[in-house]
Parts: structure tokens; sequence; C-alpha cells
């Protein structure tokens, strides 16, 4: 389970830098549950969808968030799921690593599947390493703004 000892240095990035969230929101590979638990610090966010392919992280995530407004999904966030449908926003720290192997093209898959789960006007809120090539997930958004970009 990636970073459950420790905030990472991307997911400490986006937490530094936060989004004005509202509505119907997921957390796309969502770990213990650091992102989600921000975003629910807003009054404006109705629903948070937390999920994880980790069945340990999915557990870590429920006893580390106890509020009514999130629920918790043992699945794979790169595959289409029926509540995964006109969100209002999705947060992520995208990863690079599948079972232990290192895949670059895993961050695509994921800001793929946020584009596809998204409202029109919807917002992704995420973090990735630059050797992934960020600049090419944004042709999967009609606008992109880059708010920071480190040199770490």
């Amino acid at each position: 389970m990636f970073s459950w000892d420790r905030i990472d240095p991307g997911t400490a990035l986006l937490l530094d830098h936060p989004a004005p969230l509202s509505g119907r929101g997921a957390d796309f590979g969502c770990g213990v549950g650091i992102l989600a638990r921000a975003a629910l610090t807003s009054a404006k966010v109705a629903e948070m969808m937390l999920i994880d392919i980790d069945r340990r992280a999915v557990e870590c995530a429920r006893r580390n968030i106890a509020d009514a407004r999130a629920t918790f999904h043992w699945a794979d966030a790169r595959e289409r799921v029926a509540e995964l449908a006109e969100l209002d926003f999705v947060v992520m720290n995208a990863p690079f690593h599948d079972a232990g192997t290192e895949d670059r093209t895993l961050p695509l898959r994921f800001v793929k599947r946020a584009a596809q789960a998204l409202r029109s006007g919807g917002v992704c809120w995420l973090t990735a390493i630059a050797t992934c090539r960020t600049r090419s997930h944004a042709a999967e958004f009609r606008r992109v703004d880059l708010k920071i970009e480190t040199g770490g």
C-alpha cells in the first residue's frame, strides 16, 4: 500500500494548494484517505466516493474518515463504475506503480477515467510526476490550469 506511513510529496503539494471543491466527488486511488479527508473539510462537498484497488487501503480510509458523506469502494478506478458519472470533481495523486512495477501509462489511464466521470465543467485536482508526461494528459480536458510546478 503506497505511502501508508507518511504523506508523500505529491499529496503534500495538493494539501498545500487546496482547490475550492463542492458537490459530488471522488478520490481515485484514495489510499488511506488523506486527500478525501481534506476535501471533506468543505461543507460544500455533498458526497465523496473513495476508490482504491487495494482492499487494505479502502479499510484504512474507512478507519480514517468518519463522515456520512463518504462512501468507500474496493474497485479499480480505471474501470467504468455506474456511480462514477456526472461528478463535480475528482481528486487524485496519480499512481505510476501497478503491483510494484513502474507503469508510466497508469497516470494517463487515471486521467482519462476522471475526464469520463466528470460532468461538463467538472474539476480534476491532481498531481503527477513530471516524467509521466503530464502535458499529454491535458488533452483529456477542455481547459488545464497548471497551478504549481516543482523541481522536486
